[in-house]
């Protein structure tokens, strides 16, 4: 080799080592830290989609009353039905389901009445502290869907089914499709 053509690649060498070196792949705690970033967002993005809505479009799903709790559940049934509806769901006849209601924050308390298939409640007083109603399922046990209504509500009423739902004074959000799974109560 001639000194020329050595001295061109000590230049070639020399353009290398100026040239800066390739950036380093990110790390693993980079990537991560970017992850979980990004779902921060996504969880960000969906609870304020969830939260802006009032009414989901999906039944919300009525649980049954458990048989230990049926005596504490007849003093929510109109008295009138109240021991028919306690004796079918002791003789696993037809069981009874329950709702947890709850006013929003006002000056007084809320008086509303759940209408839950031919069932009409008694009227109801509610606070800001939840309060566990008993209701016959809307429709027969094994059709596993219903409708509920509360009727009454001048300011928004928390329902806590699953999910729950914020009913306010329009009949429109007074009317909450509902199911749920038969199985044998006892």
């Amino acid at each position: 080799m001639s000194q020329s053509s050595t001295g061109a690649q000590s230049a070639e060498g020399a353009s290398n080592v100026s040239a800066k070196p390739p950036a380093p792949p990110p790390s693993s705690n980079t990537r991560l830290m970017a992850a979980y970033i990004v779902a921060a967002l996504l969880t960000g993005l969906a609870a304020a989609a969830i939260i802006g809505r009032e009414v989901p479009s999906a039944p919300s799903a009525l649980q049954m009353v458990a048989r230990a709790d049926l005596y504490d559940a007849i003093v929510s049934i109109q008295q009138s039905e109240a021991a028919q509806a306690i004796e079918d769901a002791r003789r696993c006849k037809e069981p009874l389901a329950y709702v947890v209601l709850q006013a929003q924050a006002g000056p007084t308390p809320l008086s509303v009445r759940i209408r839950s298939g031919a069932y009409q409640s008694p009227s109801i007083l509610l606070t800001e502290s939840p309060r566990r109603v008993a209701i016959p399922f809307p429709a027969p046990y094994l059709a596993g869907k219903g409708e509920l209504f509360v009727e009454g509500a001048l300011r928004p009423v928390t329902i806590w089914l699953t999910p729950g739902r914020i009913v306010g004074a329009d009949p429109a959000s007074a009317h909450i499709p509902v199911v749920w799974t038969p199985a044998n109560p006892c």
